[in-house]
């Protein structure tokens, strides 16, 4: 790439990483119930409808706005982002921020879907890149989040995530050259791709894989603090490790998938199911934990690539579509993981999270193993597969 098309690609990563920080306040549900002074179910609804609203929006957004120039949409995003999340910094009526936080979820999914297909256009083999965006976002951001919720207040985990998408709308500005819209498929013609044996074994597999890593990772505080029984500053530095592993767990499994995809997809989430059994003897141990934090972050991490991946190479005659059904099937999972490990800890007990997450990986199994049995054409990871 030349130096213009790698400003391109940073303002592209950057894009993706800014608005994903909106996802990086998913772990902290207790956290936020304490701040708002609201039980913990109404939390994890304030945060699990923000992933829910997003996942609609990618089903029909990303296709109907693909006519429309994209810079101006980022823009637009970024700028909405920015006010919204910066007034939620000066009120307290809980009713009145989950509205706050519920308005940027219109744009949140056409603009990463764009960024997707802005960059398979400018250089196919950088998409992975963009990719790591929004994992960056969403799960390194965490860590910045934690630090500053734990330790200041909730507020300052807004002011940081506002900011950050101040100066990504800045970069926009300055860096991102106009690329007009496409025409895609009608929306009969892509639901009628979605019907389709591969498209629906591939959405079951990526659902379940989901479901098993959220419905952990969305309370990673509570089970530190208590549990665990780590001091706040301790359980900042864990996240913040876990996130590092992820963004590193989001390069390594496209190496690995380009060496033997069907071996490294099929054994992601038995590996995953090991991981957490011992999570599940090692629970009360802290130096263990720190370990299986950092594996947890590989894993995590790698789980964008696995599902960007899995959803796109099943419909690439409507990359739009295919984009935008990959991150309505990410947030439906991490919408159903919140939900349900509040449910959980709220009715069972705290660790009943952890046997959800192996029972929801073990269900991913079969058909992950159908779907490179019964899909031959499906067998090869590529940078222009994704």
């Amino acid at each position: 790439m030349g130096a213009y098309n790698k400003k391109i690609l940073i303002t592209l990563f950057f894009i993706t990483f800014s608005l994903s920080t909106l996802l990086s306040v998913s772990g902290l549900s207790n956290e936020i119930a304490i701040f708002y002074g609201v039980p913990l179910m109404e939390s994890s609804l304030y945060l699990g409808g923000f992933l829910f609203i997003i996942g609609i929006t990618a089903l029909f957004f990303p296709s109907y706005f693909s006519r429309y120039e994209k810079k101006q949409f980022f823009i637009l995003s970024l700028v909405i982002t920015v006010i919204t999340t910066f007034i939620q910094i000066f009120v307290s009526d809980f009713i009145i921020v989950i509205l706050l936080r519920i308005i940027p979820t219109f744009f949140y999914s056409t603009a990463i879907s764009f960024t997707l297909t802005y960059i398979s256009k400018i250089n196919p083999n950088e998409v992975n890149k963009v990719v790591l965006g929004i994992t960056s976002g969403a799960v390194f951001g965490a860590s910045i989040s934690v630090f500053l919720t734990t330790n200041y207040g909730y507020n300052f985990a807004l002011l940081w995530i506002a900011s950050v998408n101040l100066i990504t709308l800045v970069l926009t500005i300055l860096f991102l050259p106009k690329m007009k819209g496409v025409n895609e498929c009608g929306f009969i013609k892509q639901f009628s791709i979605a019907r389709s044996k591969l498209f629906a074994i591939s959405v079951c597999s990526i659902l379940f894989i989901g479901v098993g890593v959220s419905v952990t990772y969305n309370f990673f505080t509570l089970l530190l603090e208590t549990i665990t029984l780590l001091p706040y500053d301790l359980v900042a530095v864990y996240i913040f490790f876990n996130g590092i592993a992820s963004v590193f767990g989001t390069s390594l499994i496209g190496k690995l998938m380009q060496k033997n995809l069907k071996l490294t997809v099929t054994l992601y989430p038995i590996v995953f199911i090991a991981l957490i059994i011992t999570m599940l003897i090692c629970i009360e141990l802290d130096n263990p934990m720190f370990v299986i934090m950092i594996l947890f972050g590989i894993l995590d991490g790698s789980m964008q690539t696995i599902a960007q991946y899995t959803i796109s190479s099943a419909a690439p005659e409507t990359p739009e579509f295919a984009n935008g059904f990959y991150l309505f099937i990410v947030n439906l999972n991490r919408t159903i993981g919140i939900i349900l490990g509040g449910f959980l800890i709220q009715s069972v007990f705290t660790t009943s999270i952890l046997v959800m997450s192996m029972i929801s990986f073990a269900l991913s199994v079969p058909f992950i193993i159908y779907r490179f049995n019964k899909c031959s054409m499906i067998d090869s990871f590529t940078p222009e597969s994704i």
